[in-house]
């Protein structure tokens, strides 16, 4: 199963609104975005594309974006449009800056029709983690079993790109243990 998951209205970036970004809810509107639940199928594909609107609520949606923009040069756009999504103001100023020096290593995956198999989430106390393989059109592995990581946030849903594992050196990030997969 391919996944595109769509929609809701928009965000203001730098007071303005980017075309293809939705809107979180308001702040404090809790029952304004669907449960994890929503989106647990153990894996399922996401293609890597930017949709036409961009529901920020979608952890499937956030990641396959927030790669494409990263393999295809634009990870400062992402970092812009996207920001963080933790409680901790610190903690999120360090998701930015490991996605600022590691998503442009998404570039060697320019050419490559590329999807996300969801492997499960880890749910937190103010984020839950979605976690993803990046594997080719059958969904077989990439060299390596590369995988990104997504924080979706408990107070108002939005998601943001946390993590990228490529595992191109002696020393290999596995993912955690005992996710969700529902």
């Amino acid at each position: 199963m391919i996944a595109t998951v769509c929609c809701r209205p928009s965000q203001q970036v730098n007071g303005t609104t980017p075309a293809n970004v939705s809107a979180s809810p308001e702040p404090g509107h809790k029952a304004a975005f669907q449960p994890e639940s929503t989106y647990v199928e153990a894996n399922q594909l996401i293609k890597v594309e930017r949709p036409n609107v961009l529901d920020r609520t979608n952890p499937h949606q956030v990641a396959g974006f927030s790669v494409e923009l990263c393999r295809s040069g634009a990870t400062k756009q992402l970092v812009q449009e996207l920001s963080h999504v933790e409680a901790n103001q610190d903690l999120g100023r360090a998701f930015i800056t490991f996605i600022n020096e590691f998503g442009p290593d998404l570039e060697r995956f320019k050419d490559v029709d590329l999807f996300l198999k969801f492997e499960g989430y880890k749910d937190g106390s103010n984020t839950s983690v979605w976690y993803y393989y990046l594997v080719n059109s059958n969904a077989g592995q990439i060299e390596h079993r590369p995988w990104i990581s997504v924080h979706r946030s408990k107070h108002d849903g939005n998601c943001a790109l946390t993590g990228i594992f490529l595992n191109d050196s002696d020393e290999v990030t596995e993912m955690p243990p005992d996710l969700i997969r529902r």
